[in-house]
């Protein structure tokens, strides 16, 4: 038997069929579908989103409604600005059309504040789930349901959402706390089971190492699936010591997993016979129309403002270097008392193309909704910053001159006596004690991170005969890390 499959190609595991009466579950699943309802364009062709998804399972996957158990693990809405501007009600309308069933509440469903999230909920045709969020005297939160029990294909599949750990660091979810995975999975589990459901499963937007070490410590409970995210791979493992399947689908609307299972009629036994995966690379595929349709009156919600070309490159921006430089670099120009700026690396997410781009390219560049905060730091402070682990921070303006740091404008070494003026994105300031513990006050300069980058692009007219790496070299930026600057 294949224990673990990875990558982007299609795999199948097919194990012998059951003797005697058994009820197939044939389950579909997405994650980390980040907004991206248009999908993208690659060599001038459409890759991903939902309409091509759609399509594609209704061609080779025969799908239909009520054949399948449509199921997300969470993370589906920001990152584009149909789904960050309109608040993930264009991503509710598509999923609730698309047929699913559940979703586990992802990372970014507090993107819009608690309020736009209960407002979501009730808009879905399916259930929100989050078995380990909890209200600060550990009861279950209002804001998602446990598990569901869904009757699909005549056999009652109870479904366990999982919220990640690390929601506190990347979202404001107020007073709610996330309790231990085990604990969840195996009291709701139980009861469950106690109300019918034959099957169990799992889903969270949790990473592969998480699922397997869940699946080892719960191999009594039976579970046949754990489904994940957080990742763009196509990943399956099997855990032998639990007899449970994990899978990561990928993210963004470009790939999917296909599982089958099969519930023995006579001991219940639960028995995975099909796996597979799919990335959506098919060049000039099908969209289908009903979704399309759905998309397209939501971006002209939108308006001209956001298609129309607001700024070339000749070469293309990389999000963790031109792009975040770029970033920085507008954030200085537009603050000219302010000596550097900074930001998390993870919060530029999306390249610049080669070519004109338009002002809904920079937002899924900086997708989320950012201020920007002036934090006074003392040369000697700033020596000795050191980022959490593996949340890497762009810097801008300082240079390294003989392994030490330097203020680029004037290529002098930082002084440890004196201030210095850095900017910095709110989101950054709230999850860094260093920044903190500098300057408990911060001066907060700017709602919207994007907008120096607007006020730039309307000073500077670039084109293909003047593109943006003429009108502003992209110097180096420097990345601190958990193990110092670089």
């Amino acid at each position: 038997m294949i224990r673990w499959l990875r990558g982007g190609m299609l795999w199948l595991l097919l194990l012998p069929a059951l003797g005697g009466l058994a009820t197939a579950v044939h389950i579909l699943a997405t994650a980390d579908m980040d907004g991206w309802l248009k999908g993208r364009l690659v060599d001038g062709y459409q890759f991903g989103g939902p309409a091509m998804m759609l399509a594609y399972w209704k061609q080779h996957e025969e799908f239909a409604p009520g054949k399948f158990l449509v199921l997300s693990s969470g993370d589906n809405f920001s990152g584009t600005p149909i789904s960050t501007l309109l608040e993930g009600e264009p991503d509710i309308e598509v999923m609730n059309a698309m047929g699913y069933q559940a979703s586990a509440l992802g990372v970014h469903e507090f993107d819009f504040g608690r309020g736009q999230l209960l407002r979501l909920a009730t808009q879905a045709t399916f259930p929100l789930l989050a078995a380990n969020l909890l209200n600060p005297d550990g009861s279950p939160s209002e804001v998602a349901k446990p598990y569901v029990i869904i009757e699909s294909q005549g056999v009652k599949v109870a479904v366990i959402g999982l919220m990640s750990s690390t929601v506190a660091t990347h979202a404001r979810i107020g007073m709610l706390k996330v309790g231990p995975y085990p604990a969840a999975v195996r009291k709701y589990a139980v009861e469950a089971r106690a109300k019918g459901a034959q099957v169990v499963i799992v889903a969270g937007s949790l990473s592969q190492t998480e699922l397997v070490a869940l699946a080892r410590t719960t191999p009594d409970l039976h579970i046949p699936l754990m489904l994940g995210g957080t990742t763009s791979d196509i990943v399956q493992q099997y855990v032998p010591d639990s007899d449970t399947w994990i899978m990561l689908n990928g993210r963004r609307w470009t790939a999917y997993g296909r599982v089958d299972l099969e519930v023995d009629a006579q001991d219940g036994s639960v028995y995975v016979t099909g796996i597979k995966q799919n990335r959506l690379q098919q060049r000039k595929a099908d969209a289908d129309p009903a979704i399309q349709a759905i998309i397209e009156r939501w971006l002209a919600r939108l308006g001209p403002d956001y298609t129309k070309p607001l700024g070339y490159t000749a070469s293309g921006l990389p999000h963790a270097g031109g792009a975040c430089a770029f970033a920085l670099q507008c954030w200085l120009a537009a603050n000219q008392g302010a000596d550097f700026s900074m930001v998390n690396l993870y919060g530029v997410r999306q390249d610049l193309s080669a070519g004109p781009f338009t002002k809904s390219d920079i937002i899924e560049m900086l997708p989320f909704d950012d201020g920007i905060y002036s934090v006074k730091m003392t040369g000697k402070q700033l020596q000795s910053l050191h980022a959490v682990a593996d949340e890497p921070i762009a810097v801008c303006g300082l240079s390294l001159i003989d392994g030490k740091l330097a203020w680029a404008r004037i290529n002098q070494p930082i002084d440890e006596k004196t201030t210095y003026h850095i900017l910095v994105n709110d989101y950054l300031y709230n999850n860094w004690a260093d920044l903190k513990a500098a300057d408990p006050a911060p001066q907060h300069i700017c709602p919207d991170w994007r907008i120096p980058i607007w006020s730039w692009l309307a000073k500077h007219e670039t084109s293909d005969k003047h593109p943006l790496e003429k009108e502003m070299p992209l110097g180096r930026i420097l990345t601190i890390t958990d193990t110092g600057i670089r």
